[in-house]
Order: structure tokens, then sequence, then C-alpha cells
């Protein structure tokens, strides 16, 4: 009874400690994303299947993707604007449902911070997003 008594107040002296040090939860990959509200983001790198740079237009480095914190998005181009909504599943995959189309892009997340998120499509390209 007391190893029990002991090891428990131990458990609860380690909790209290690592929680008072300001351990930070996980962040919500939809939170990263879009933030509060919304959050810009505009292709900084873009690479091919096999891995080469693709070189950017001046065009596409204007393009900008607009994630709303309610799950809508907007891509604007020099073409005009394209709407739908976005999924994150897990942390692992971005969904891209463009609206009125039978659209969905899909993209792996291998990499996510507030600045900067690298999104892989099925075809093996990769893009780096970096936020306004």
């Amino acid at each position: 009874m007391k190893k029990t008594l002991k090891y428990c107040g131990s458990l609860l002296i380690a909790f209290t400690i690592l929680t008072s040090c300001g351990i930070k939860k996980a962040e919500d990959p939809k939170e990263i994303l879009a933030g509060t509200s919304s959050k810009v983001w505009h292709i900084a790198k873009q690479t091919d299947a096999n891995g080469d740079k693709d070189k950017l237009t001046e065009k596409e480095k204007e393009e900008k993707l607009n994630l709303y914190a309610d799950g809508k998005f907007s891509i604007v181009d020099d073409k005009g604007t394209a709407t739908g909504s976005w999924t994150v599943e897990g942390t692992q995959k971005l969904v891209l449902q463009f609206a009125d189309q039978p659209v969905t892009e899909n993209f792996s997340i291998t990499e996510m911070n507030k600045d900067k998120v690298v999104l892989k499509a099925g075809d093996g390209s990769e893009m780096v997003l970096k936020a306004d």
C-alpha cells in the first residue's frame, strides 16, 4: 500500500512539474493552416515528380491560397478565383474540394508549421507554401 501511495505521489509531482514548465500541447493542424479566422499562403518552391525544381513564373508567384477557419478556401490567380472547402485528415492529409466541380485535390502534408507547409501530390510532385 505504501508503495502504491508513493508511486501515485511521484506521478502527481511529475505531472505538476511538467504542466507548470509550460509544455505546449500539439497545435491543431487546422489552426496552423488557417489561423483563427484565415491565412494566406503562396507557392515558394515547386518540384516535379522526379524531384527536379520547377521554375515558378511571375504569375505563379502571385497566386494565393486563402484558407479560412470555417473550412472554406479560395485560390486567386491571373485567371480568376476558384473556391471550395478544405479539410485535414489527421495531420497528414490536406483535401481540397472545389465548389460546383467533381474535383478533389489530395495532398500529403510532409512538413507543417505556422510559416511553412510542404505538400506532396499523388504524382510525387511537391509544393512548398509560405504564409504571407
